[in-house]
Parts: C-alpha cells; sequence; structure tokens
C-alpha cells in the first residue's frame, strides 16, 4: 500500500491527481491511500501518521511549497516528494530537496504516472526496512512493512506477522520509538498496531489483520483521525 498526500489550495488540480492515481491505481497491483489537504497546517497533524509520497503545490497560503519540502526534509530523507507549479522559476530548486519531478500545471496524466510510478518505486524501496527479532537465542528478521501488531506482557514483547508470532524481551516505548515512523500508533498501553492493516474500528476496538484489540480513551481521537484518513 502507497500513502499520498497532495497539498494544494487548488481544488481543482486536486480532484485531477486524485483522479490520476486512481486510474494509476487500477492500472498496477498496488493499493494507494490517497488524502487531500488544503493547508499546511492539516497536512501536518496527519504527517506524523506517515505518508509515502506528497505532492506539493509551489504556491500555497502563507508559505512556499519550497518551505514545506524543507520542513519535510529536516526530518526524513524517504518521504518522496512530487511539485506542481504553474511556473518553472522553483525547478531548479526542488531537486534540492530530491524531489521526484517538478510538473507543469496542468498536469498530464502521462508525466503524473511516471512521477508516481517512480515515487512508488522509492518507497517500495523504502519499505522493506527491516526489524531484527532476538528469539530464544535467534535472530529472526522481519519486513516492518509485514508487522500487523506488537503486544507487551511483562518484560515480552509479542510481535504479530503475516509469518506467524515471534517473541522477544523488550519494553513497549522501546518498540513504540523505533516504530513510529512507520505508521505505527498504540490502541492502549499494551498494543501498538500498524494502521495500514486496520479494518474496522469503533468506540471500543480495533480490528487489524483480523486480530480484534480494545482501545483507550485517550487514544480513541488520534486512532479515528487517522483510520478515517485510509480512502
Amino acid at each position: 500500500m502507497v500513502s499520498v498526500a497532495i497539498l494544494t489550495a487548488d481544488k481543482k488540480t486536486a480532484q485531477l491527481l486524485d483522479g490520476y492515481v486512481r486510474q494509476f491505481e487500477s492500472e498496477t497491483a498496488d493499493i494507494y491511500e490517497v488524502k487531500i489537504f488544503e493547508n499546511v497546517l492539516d497536512f501536518f497533524a496527519e504527517y506524523k501518521y506517515g505518508f509515502d509520497v506528497v505532492v506539493i503545490d509551489s504556491v500555497l497560503p502563507k508559505i512556499s511549497g519550497i518551505q514545506v519540502a524543507e520542513l519535510i526534509r529536516a526530518d526524513s530523507e524517504k518521504v518522496c516528494i512530487i511539485f506542481i507549479s504553474k511556473t518553472a522559476k522553483n525547478a531548479i530548486f526542488s531537486f534540492t530537496y530530491n524531489a521526484v519531478a517538478y510538473l507543469l500545471k496542468p498536469v498530464g496524466q502521462a508525466e503524473f504516472f511516471n512521477a508516481l510510478k517512480i515515487a512508488a518505486e522509492r518507497a517500495d524501496k523504502w519499505g522493506s526496512d527491516q526489524l531484527n527479532i532476538n528469539t530464544n537465542g535467534t535472530i529472526v528478521i522481519v519486513g516492518i512493512k509485514n508487522l500487523f501488531s506488537v503486544e507487551v506482557d511483562g518484560h515480552y514483547l509479542h510481535y504479530y506477522t503475516e509469518n506467524g508470532e515471534y517473541v522477544e524481551r523488550g519494553t513497549m516505548k522501546g518498540c513504540e520509538d523505533k516504530l513510529a515512523p512507520y505508521g505505527f500508533l498504540r490502541c492502549n498501553n499494551s498494543v501498538l498496531v500498524n494502521m495500514r492493516y486496520v479494518t474496522e474500528l469503533s468506540r471500543t476496538e480495533i480490528t487489524v489483520a483480523g486480530k480484534k484489540y480494545p482501545i483507550s480513551h485517550s487514544r480513541a481521537k488520534s486512532l479515528r483521525s487517522k483510520f478515517l484518513s485510509k480512502r
């Protein structure tokens, strides 16, 4: 799954690009999440949950697209950035931030497809990041994108993955710090979930890859916000 954020106050362009992503999704085997933001504050409120690709308009209310890219790069080199603009004025500066592409409006389908394809390939490569789990003296390498959830029981962490369960000694705080950049959130004090695999959310429970967990009241708002951003 590839998560895409489109940051532009230009509603017509936002709708156009959203349609392009849907068309691209239908022609590939990947699944795409798209979230559209009209202002920077809303974008950064959800940025902490993680996006694979960010499409940034060069002109935004009260800030430039280049400044947004600078803030993103100060936090991470792994987010793929695509710029869109009415003018080529800032094109040369965009690549300072390792942008995938700088596209001129009105953005054509073919050029956007090409940029999204490159970005998706980079995201897939970075999505191959791995976690080393020490279980009974044996190191098991698990792809983070294949990790559904983590539960703590006393001094032990239980990792639930596509290939089964693994257990190692550790703390939830250390695990949370390690996995937070990949879109993992706590649903209660004892469970960390990969939001990409959440299929159901009620007031009291969250379902991750078929497994249900209780939700603590203090964490319900952030979980709901992230879940509803999935499309």
